[in-house]
């Protein structure tokens, strides 16, 4: 227990300890629609506007010093700022205060450290020190991923932002809508000044390991474009391995333009208010027919995840002389997915198909002599993958043009997004295998759903203070891991491009090797 006075009377709150600020201004505001006295309506609203004044200080000071792209150099801290230390970050922020007690008290309020005479005489010169050597304190990362923001409210989950959100698994919080105006606003300074810029950094094994980010143009091109200029940069910085998150190397809303469709709205539905019902039956009716359509359109849309750069070779074809090792950490991504399928299943139902993690897991369960249900409506896409199995596997690959004939199968590998109507498809009890970002809704109660790719970052883990995107604290999209697999190796080669089979098992086994763990549950495989 702890003693007397050592904490205020409302600590055990927690983070609801906000609410009484609430009291305040309710209290405030209340007296002054009562219009009582100057003296009894004024004390609470003073006390709430300097209680904000602090924490608007604070947050900006947060802020400034999570900008590392502006103060990475002038970090006092080298090793960053832990899970541990950003839940009791209210309780802390100078590291002289705690490197020599006796000074620095009032944090945040360095005025009442200078009255009181207990200002560190080192602050000065210490700031001094770095600002002038920051030049000197920049450190080469060995390894880089490269990730990207896709909407507004997912912008707001960076350091720099709000440190104790960012150290939480992404998702919606209602209390956040009102900054999203302040987010339109930087993301539009970002795609102006279209730059990348680092958002966050970890040691492991004293190799510095930093994640980059950008705003995701509108076009392809402008893609490309923020994609090759950072894997330029890395090679100049002298970075080993650069890894490209899935939308780096995937791009499923850049489909080709050759699937029109060959139903049209041509008829003229019944207008007036008495013929609602017609006009509703009419609209289903043309819905419908187009449905094929749609479903190819989809089809396409899918095999050209590689539209955008080939996974990566659009890169390293355009720059041969690379140094820095570009890799799509898809490898790994197939081997976490294969792993969460139990040894004694025989038959899987497979979306997604002819997709690059598609092919490789099919290809790889086939090899086990798992049947494989593809969904696919081209059957050159199909016959192509098929053909590069064994002869003797090639039967366990089997093409499927509906969800209907999933109906008996209980494990589902998804690999496109798919809606309530297509999962009333399987039956009870199946389990939902995924790779389509982003996930599929959890519509059915009879049934499990996997997460999304992923896996847990060594214990030895230094400095890593911030959650990627959805993961739990310490977990990354298998994609990550896999270019941290490849920097631990001192793999030399490019992971880009189609991901080879037969070393799927390799990278697994390295990954282990490590000290990278699954996230799910069930890990045994054939």
């Amino acid at each position: 227990m702890a003693a007397p006075l050592y904490a205020w009377p409302w600590e055990f709150l927690g983070d609801y300890k906000c609410a009484l600020y609430g009291i305040f201004l309710a209290k405030g505001l209340y007296s002054r629609y009562q219009e009582q006295t100057f003296k009894d309506s004024n004390w609470c609203l003073h006390i709430f506007i300097i209680c904000m004044l602090r924490l608007f200080l604070y947050q900006a000071w947060t802020s400034y010093c999570n900008m590392l792209f502006l103060t990475r150099n002038r970090r006092i801290m080298k090793q960053g700022v832990d899970f541990k230390q950003v839940d009791k970050e209210w309780h802390w922020y100078h590291s002289l205060h705690h490197a020599e007690m006796g000074s620095n008290y009032c944090l945040f309020m360095p005025l009442f450290d200078a009255l009181g005479n207990t200002s560190n005489k080192k602050s000065w010169q210490m700031h001094k020190k770095n600002s002038f050597d920051s030049g000197k304190n920049s450190r080469v990362p060995d390894f880089v991923f490269l990730a990207h923001v896709v909407d507004l409210s997912s912008a707001a989950h960076t350091p720099f932002a709000i440190r104790s959100v960012a150290s939480l698994p992404y998702c919606t919080r209602i209390y956040l809508i009102p900054l999203l105006p302040v987010t339109f606003v930087a993301m539009l300074m970002m795609w102006a000044k279209s730059k990348v810029f680092l958002n966050s950094f970890y040691y492991l094994r004293n190799r510095l390991h930093q994640t980059w980010i950008y705003f995701l143009p509108f076009a392809a091109e402008g893609i490309n474009k923020q994609i090759e200029e950072a894997i330029l940069r890395a090679n100049r910085l002298g970075v080993k391995v650069i890894s490209l998150a899935a939308l780096n190397k995937n791009n499923t809303a850049h489909c080709p333009d050759v699937i029109t469709p060959e139903v049209t709205l041509s008829e003229t539905p019944p207008e007036t208010s008495e013929y609602k019902g017609s006009v509703l039956k009419y609209v289903l009716r043309k819905v419908t027919t187009l449905l094929p359509t749609l479903e190819k359109y989809e089809e396409i849309c899918a095999f050209s995840n590689e539209a955008l750069n080939g996974g990566g070779t659009l890169f390293v074809d355009k720059h041969p002389n690379l140094k820095v090792r570009v890799v799509h950490g898809n490898t790994l991504t197939a081997a976490v997915i294969l792993n969460e399928i139990p040894k004694d299943i025989r038959e899987v139902f497979l979306t997604g198909a002819t997709s690059k993690l598609g092919r490789a897991i099919a290809l790889y369960l086939c090899r086990n002599k798992v049947r494989v249900l593809m969904l696919t409506l081209s059957n050159e896409r199909f016959r192509k993958i098929q053909e590069e199995a064994p002869a003797d596997c090639q039967q366990y690959l089997v093409q499927v043009t509906k969800y209907q004939a999933a109906q008996n199968c209980k494990t589902w590998i998804v690999g496109k997004w798919i809606t309530r109507r297509e999962q009333k498809f399987a039956p009870s009890g199946t389990h939902f295998h995924q790779f389509v970002v982003p996930p599929i809704f959890q519509f059915r109660r009879d049934c499990t759903y996997g997460d999304l790719a992923a896996m847990k970052l060594p214990q030895d883990v230094q400095g890593l203070g911030c959650c990627e995107y959805t993961m739990d604290r310490g977990v990354v999209h298998a994609c990550h891991a896999g270019g941290v697999v490849h920097a631990l190796e001192g793999w030399t080669h490019h992971e880009v491009g189609a991901i080879d089979v037969h070393r799927i098992d390799l990278v697994w086994k390295a990954a282990l090797k490590h000290g990278l763990k699954p996230v799910s549950n069930i890990t045994s495989n054939f």
